[in-house]
């Protein structure tokens, strides 16, 4: 199996009115006890297991793998779908986009009874799982070899962004970048760098000018992710195109993701106030929006429209969606209005431009682009 190496970029959920203190997102995922999260064997306290059936631990695994709120069930569900991801963007004779493969398995997980207890560590997952980096030595628009220990090295990463993300970023202790935009993203982002300076470096699975590669080879400024000749990468009008269009759709996707949530927010808010001056007795309000899944099928739509005009620089349009995204799924007591989702998502924009040259192919820089 064989694939040209493309340069991928990716990388954070229940929005309530009444909920002020914390990141919405965290309402999904945290138990009533968020410690139990991070408990090592959450049955310590039941009598031993040799006094207990077989059919109690079945029935014990089932209930974690349904709630999802133990540390190794999130960890695992991150490995499924980062397995998914890869091998949607990568396995194959087919050209699928990253950008592309990573909202369609967010919105698969979403689709199931499964959204609102797995689609946080899923999405954690297709961000993980949404790049090419494996593997990728040499020139980068060399083809990549795509073999079965490359599937060894993904769960590993896997690994390492799941504790990450259980043990550090979401830990209740800290709850780091609460809120924030790009959080899911940059903890795949941190489990990548670390993973890359411990392993994939010092073994040659990566090569180390990943880091700076932009700096000593040509590449399409916001590593497009295209089947374009590197060459047209030295004709300053064809980036300047590019560089405008990737502003342009972080932009737009901040924008209209940021909006559509702020308008069902005080949607919601109206509905309650209803209720409570009891006009709207026997109304129940509305179902929350949930933070990923907005900008998510916001991106999906984007996307389906600008590739059916088959636009030469979609793909850099679809980075820049993918961006505006993350930013538009920011908690809503972080970022409060339109105007300050524009701002944000601007100086998102400015960031992936700056960042173009470096961490080529990182799994998560989306995402840690949208945070900064």
């Amino acid at each position: 199996m064989r694939k040209r190496n493309h340069i991928s970029t990716q990388t954070s959920l229940i929005e309530d009115p009444h909920h002020t203190e914390s990141d919405p997102e965290e309402t999904t995922i945290q138990p009533s006890h968020p410690i139990d999260d991070f408990t090592l064997d959450s049955d310590a306290a039941a009598p031993s297991s040799r006094s207990l059936p077989l059919h109690f631990h079945a029935a014990s695994l089932a209930s974690h793998l349904k709630q999802g709120k133990i540390w190794w069930v999130k960890i695992l569900t991150i490995s499924i779908t980062a397995v998914f991801t890869y091998s949607y963007n990568n396995v194959g004779n087919h050209s699928t986009n990253v950008q592309i493969a990573i909202m369609t398995v967010i919105t698969l997980v979403g689709a199931t009874p499964f959204c609102s207890t797995h689609l946080i560590p899923a999405a954690i997952g297709a961000f993980a799982g949404g790049h090419n980096i494996i593997g990728s030595t040499g020139l980068i628009d060399n083809a990549n070899e795509i073999h079965y220990s490359n599937f060894g090295w993904l769960l590993l990463l896997s690994f390492a962004v799941g504790m990450v993300w259980c043990f550090i970023v979401a830990n209740p202790r800290w709850n780091i970048l609460d809120g924030y935009a790009g959080r899911l993203g940059t903890t795949t982002f941190i489990g990548m760098n670390l993973v890359m300076l411990t392993i994939f470096g010092p073994l040659g699975v990566v090569d180390w000018d990943r880091y700076y590669y932009g700096m000593v080879q040509v590449i399409h400024i916001a590593e497009e992710d295209a089947t374009l000749p590197l060459a047209s990468a030295w004709e300053w009008t064809e980036e300047a195109e590019l560089a405008i269009g990737y502003v342009l759709a972080v932009l737009w996707l901040g924008i209209i993701g940021g909006r559509t949530r702020i308008f069902h927010q005080k949607y919601i808010a109206q509905q309650f106030e209803s209720v409570d001056k009891g006009s709207g007795a026997g109304k129940q309000p509305p179902t929350p929006l949930n933070n990923v899944l907005v900008p998510v099928l916001w991106t999906m739509l984007s996307i389906f429209a600008v590739n059916v005009t088959q636009y030469k620089h979609g793909a850099g349009l679809f980075n820049g969606f993918a961006v505006g995204a993350y930013v538009a799924m920011a908690s809503l007591q972080k970022i409060t209005s339109t105007g300050k989702f524009a701002v944000v998502s601007l100086l998102a924009a400015g960031w992936g431009l700056a960042l173009t040259p470096f961490f080529v192919g990182f799994a998560g820089k989306s995402g840690f682009t949208s945070m900064m």
